[in-house]
């Protein structure tokens, strides 16, 4: 149960990132998903043997899978240091990737993914510009008569509603306080399940760890 939590964890943070990937980058939360999905399927593999020793009290088998347990603690633990430096690093990073991404790779050719990924951001955001509409004059490769791209407007149907920089037709709060709630969102959730699977797991360790007590004792009675 506990591998399936910790691969559920890795699998929703890598899904629910997926359509801003292009946007947010290769980053240290996507790799620590990654580990969490790997540290989960082992611990799936691994539960089939720990289930065989715990009901025959085979103590090699208990051993092999404390062993492997112990592994996937460790590897979690490290998912969770480089959850936690990139929680600090993450308005840096935010500032710093994703605003210069915004302003010279949107509307660039060879770059769709990037483009898509800011048009629907600022969709499902209601934001637009990266700190403000004002953000998109500066941008290199959005060539257009329009002030914005139609991705910030409130009504993409209304004629021109991206002409001008407008209160009554646009979203005007920037992308970037909620890109930087959602990313927070995510971590938050992941790193407390985390914690309660990190728990079960100790408890899982301390449990077999007295049953290959047991099981040593029993064998050497009946010798």
């Amino acid at each position: 149960l506990c591998g399936i939590a910790v691969a559920a964890m890795g699998a929703y943070t890598i899904f629910n990132s997926e359509d801003l990937s292009a946007l947010i980058g290769d980053s240290m939360l996507k790799k620590g998903a990654y580990l969490l999905l790997a540290a989960g399927g082992a611990v799936i593999l691994i539960s089939t043997v720990g289930c065989f020793g715990a009901l025959t009290e085979n103590k090699c088998l208990l051993v092999l899978y404390f062993v492997v347990l112990l592994m996937t603690f460790l590897v979690q633990a490290v998912a969770g240091i480089m959850g936690f430096v990139f929680y600090g690093q993450l308005e840096t990073y935010l500032k710093s990737h994703v605003e210069e991404t915004m302003n010279t790779k949107y509307g660039r050719k060879g770059f769709n993914l990037i483009t898509l990924a800011v048009d629907k951001m600022q969709m499902e955001f209601e934001c637009c510009g990266f700190n403000s509409p004002e953000d998109w004059k500066n941008a290199t490769y959005f060539n257009s008569s329009s002030a914005v791209p139609i991705s910030c407007c409130v009504d993409m149907t209304v004629n021109d509603c991206n002409k001008v920089i407008n209160n009554s037709t646009m979203y005007t709060q920037g992308c970037f306080p909620k890109l930087l709630s959602w990313v927070q969102g995510n971590i938050d959730i992941v790193g407390g399940l985390g914690i309660g699977v990190a728990l079960f797991q100790l408890l899982g360790l301390s449990f077999t760890f007295c049953l290959c007590l047991r099981a040593g004792k029993g064998s050497r009675s009946r010798s």
